[in-house]
């Protein structure tokens, strides 16, 4: 079967590995890693100031009064404008004009998070209450946590990731377009392209269900508003650029950034046409922290799911990779993705039929083909 032609649940298609004890003790050190990093991130993520939901409560009541979405395009300094402009399709700020609050967004987020986790760990075979715990562990992560606090929207990616890798067909992709449709951001780019790969029926369906809702949302809200969101999107690179709290590599060097977005499409690529569906996805989840040029410490959740696909395929992998990428994280998530990444393309290499990995000759060698 080609990787076009996948239509499975991404599985554990990787070498399975065998590790030399139990999945609890693995539990127990990846546990101990994230404890490591709470209490090196926390005290921080606690003092947490910026609150994003500000954002879309200004932008619910600017809808309803017909005042600009981004009154700060055009602007030569966004935050220097405003601390917490509003970057989202108008469609967010419609959900959040029918009197979404803070707290209810937040109770959401962590009752949707449980509940992809628990759908995706049942999918794999896992009973209800390790579900359940896996779930608890997953709202627990420092950088979930961040989320919570900041009032960001990357509690609803690693959901939207969580249902669609592991709940092909409707379900997931119909979570995952409401999703971009209504938060869209650059990072979930390699996910996509992985999906349009490998499961492109799914991809399709996505496609279906963003386009649906947004052009519902242009009819209901206008397509005025639609016009006024494009018009903004060129002004977002100005936040690509060097401020307290960006862990993204713009904060470093802008050609860094730009850079990294093209290894990321690349090596998302390249997994996905060559390499099993449960490390190729991996790959492109991980390859999400690289395609983003600017982002904050929550945005790590990404990896949760990459590190469940890991384990799944490769448990010694999936507990070295466990161990470490939260502990990189703390000081450079994108090391802590290029981690994951490298330690699937591994698993994947050692998996693969030799015909799909094609890249390194036809017999699997590192001859040129």
């Amino acid at each position: 079967m080609s990787a076009s032609a996948d239509t499975s649940p991404v599985p554990g298609d990787g070498t399975d590995a065998a590790a030399p004890h139990g999945p609890i003790l693995d539990v127990v050190a990846i546990v101990g890693a994230w404890i490591l990093v709470g209490v090196v991130a926390l005290p921080v993520v606690l003092e947490e100031r910026t609150a994003d939901w500000t954002a879309y409560a200004a932008a619910a009541s600017a809808l309803v009064s017909g005042q600009p979405l981004y009154p700060w395009a055009g602007s030569a300094d966004i935050r220097a404008l405003t601390g917490a402009p509003y970057l989202y399709p108008p469609l967010f700020a419609a959900v959040w004009s029918l009197g979404l609050s803070a707290p209810a967004f937040a109770l959401g987020k962590l009752t949707l998070a449980l509940v992809a986790t628990w759908v995706a760990a049942t999918r794999f075979g896992a009973s209800i209450a390790v579900a359940f715990g896996l779930g608890l562990l997953v709202v627990a992560f420092p950088p979930f946590v961040h989320d919570l606090i900041l009032g960001n929207v990357m509690a609803l990616y690693l959901a939207a990731v969580l249902l669609s890798s592991s709940r092909p067909g409707w379900l997931g992709s119909s979570v995952l377009g409401v999703v971009c449709a209504s938060v869209l951001k650059p990072m979930i780019g390699p996910y996509l392209l992985w999906l349009l790969i490998v499961r492109p029926a799914d991809f399709a369906r996505t496609l279906v269900v963003g386009a649906g809702a947004t052009l519902a949302a242009a009819v209901i809200l206008g397509p005025a508003r639609y016009v006024e969101y494009l018009g903004a999107i060129p002004y977002l690179t100005d936040l690509a650029a060097p401020f307290m709290g960006n862990l993204g590599l713009s904060s470093i060097s802008m050609t860094l950034a730009v850079a990294a977005i093209g290894v990321a499409y690349a090596w998302t690529a390249l997994g996905s046409l060559s390499l099993p569906s449960g490390p190729s996805c991996a790959i492109a989840i991980s390859m999400t922290l690289l395609a983003q040029p600017t982002f904050g410490f929550n945005y790590v959740v990404m990896l949760l799911p990459a590190l469940g696909l890991l384990w799944v395929a490769d448990r010694r992998a999936g507990l070295y990779a466990g161990v470490l990428a939260p502990l990189i994280a703390v000081i450079s998530p994108t090391a802590a993705a290029i981690l994951v990444a490298a330690a699937a393309t591994a698993v994947g290499l050692r998996s693969a039929r030799p015909d799909r990995r094609w890249f390194l000759g036809r017999q699997g060698d590192r001859r040129p083909a």
